[in-house]
């Protein structure tokens, strides 16, 4: 009797643990199934080739031509999404202005939350360093468009110190943005010659054009073309921080005429050169290089400056000896004023042939 009531128990106990083992089987296979389609969304939340959904970064003019492009994009339906984050202020700035114009949505910065349903984040003169966990809300990360072919010149002002060095080159750099200024990894670059006389606004508008076009470019491409980017290279690497006024200051004991054209070519619109004279702050206008003045005393002295009456110029001797001629100038307590008039006030008023203009002015 007690065998057969132990054989029903343990008929009982089979028949529930095949049961269970079934059931179980059951639940991975739907477990598995689920998660399947869940790696499934998530690779495909992120188009095979677009349309794309851009979060555009940006602050100014040099900003601006690439979100026209980008805009322009988007009415032709190759961009599905298009906004703007920017910095808001009392006076909008041409980003914003163009943003709400065109009737693009604009986020202030800085972000409260981080972006989402963007597929890539566009960052063209922003700024402001993007931290890390705004970067990763974007499916294909984040671009830059930098004014440089890096590692040369990483920072705020690539142009001006292209300009004021006496590069002969330089271009746009596609990059992915990265937890440091300028360190990202290279998408893409172009080069461009920068001519002998080019001015900084010549420059900029330039560059602008070209980095929107490459850019456009980048994101045709898209996004084969990440898997294509470089390291930058550890040779070669310069910096070029944000300048202030002080930078306008000549020093004509360290400064060749090279120096000073280059220095004034580099800050047109932006500081004009300056040096002293008696203790008199002046800004120089109007810079060009020129030849050693003919038969003058003291020609070859750093600082020296006569008035050329053929040419209607100053001319200041600079290091090596050098010499650049200066056609207006602007004197402390004083309105802009020509060379001619300068010169009849300040050098030929004083009975002088010469006056000296201050080195290491501070």
């Amino acid at each position: 009797m007690l065998n057969v009531i132990f054989r029903a128990r343990l008929t009982k106990i089979h028949l529930y643990l095949h049961l269970a083992l079934k059931s179980n089987d059951k639940l991975c296979e739907i477990t598995s199934h689920c998660a399947y389609h869940v790696r499934k969304r998530q690779t495909h939340s992120v188009p095979a080739g677009g349309p794309w959904s851009v979060l555009f970064f940006g602050n100014d003019s040099f900003s601006l031509k690439s979100l026209q492009r980008l805009y322009k994009e988007y009415k032709t339906e190759k961009i599905c999404k298009l906004e703007v984050v920017s910095v808001c202020k009392k006076k909008k700035n041409v980003v914003v202005q163009f943003a709400e114009e065109m009737g693009i949505v604009v986020t202030e910065w800085p972000l409260v939350n981080n972006p989402q349903n963007f597929h890539i984040g566009i960052v063209v003169s922003f700024g402001y360093l993007i931290p890390l966990n705004i970067i990763n809300s974007f499916p294909l990360g984040m671009l830059n468009v930098h004014a440089s072919l890096l590692p040369r010149w990483r920072g705020a002002a690539p142009e001006i110190y292209s300009l004021m060095n006496g590069d002969t080159q330089t271009g746009i750099t596609i990059m992915k943005v990265a937890e440091k200024f300028d360190t990202g990894e290279i998408v893409t670059q172009e080069k461009i010659s920068i001519h002998a006389d080019e001015t900084l606004p010549e420059l900029n508008e330039k560059l602008a054009e070209l980095g929107a076009n490459v850019l456009i470019d980048v994101i045709g491409k898209l996004p084969q073309v990440l898997s294509l980017s470089k390291p930058q290279g550890k040779l070669g690497i310069t910096y070029a921080p944000k300048i202030t006024s002080k930078i306008s200051v000549v020093n004509w004991n360290e400064m060749t005429a090279n120096n000073v054209y280059d220095l004034h070519r580099a800050l047109v619109g932006l500081y004009p050169l300056k040096t002293k004279f008696d203790g008199m702050g002046v800004k120089l206008l109007n810079v060009q290089q020129t030849s050693r003045p003919r038969d003058e005393k003291n020609a070859d002295v750093p600082g020296v400056v006569r008035f050329n009456w053929k040419t209607n110029a100053l001319v200041v001797t600079c290091k090596g000896p050098s010499w650049i001629s200066v056609m207006k100038v602007s004197v402390e307590h004083y309105s802009v004023m020509s060379a001619r008039d300068f010169a009849n006030g300040f050098i030929r008023g004083k009975k002088k042939d010469w006056i000296l203009f201050q080195s290491n002015v501070t």
